[in-house]
C-alpha cells in the first residue's frame, strides 16, 4: 500500500507540460532560418534534420535543444514551408524536405 501511495505522490508532483509548450508557441527566426538552410530538396529523415540544424546552431554558438529544433521543423511543416511525408513527430520515420522549385515554362 505505500508503494502504491508514494507512486501517486510521485505521479501528482510530476511537471506538467503547460499550455506554452514549445508546441504551441511560435519558434525563433534564428532557428527556422538554420532549420531551412539545413533542409534540402531531396527527403531525409526527420532526425538527420534535427541533428544538422543542432550542429549548425552549436558551430554558431546557439545553445539549443532537439526539441527546440523538432518544434521548429513541426511549424514549417504545418505552414508547408517543409513537405512532410509521414508523420513528422515520428522522427525515424517521417521525411521531409524543401518544396520543389517550379521550373519555368
Amino acid at each position: 500500500r505505500r508503494l502504491v501511495e508514494s507512486a501517486q505522490r510521485a505521479e501528482r508532483e510530476r511537471p506538467k507540460l503547460h499550455a506554452n509548450s514549445s508546441a504551441d508557441a511560435k519558434p525563433d527566426p534564428t532557428l527556422t532560418a538554420i532549420v531551412l538552410a539545413c533542409a534540402t530538396e531531396q527527403p531525409c529523415k526527420v532526425a538527420m534534420l534535427i541533428a544538422r540544424a543542432t550542429d549548425a546552431a552549436r558551430a554558431q554558438s546557439i545553445d539549443v535543444s532537439a526539441q527546440d529544433i523538432a518544434a521548429a521543423i513541426y511549424t514549417l511543416a504545418g505552414d508547408t514551408a517543409l513537405n512532410v511525408t509521414g508523420n513528422v513527430r515520428r522522427w525515424r520515420s517521417a521525411e521531409v524536405r524543401l518544396p520543389l522549385k517550379q521550373s519555368a515554362p
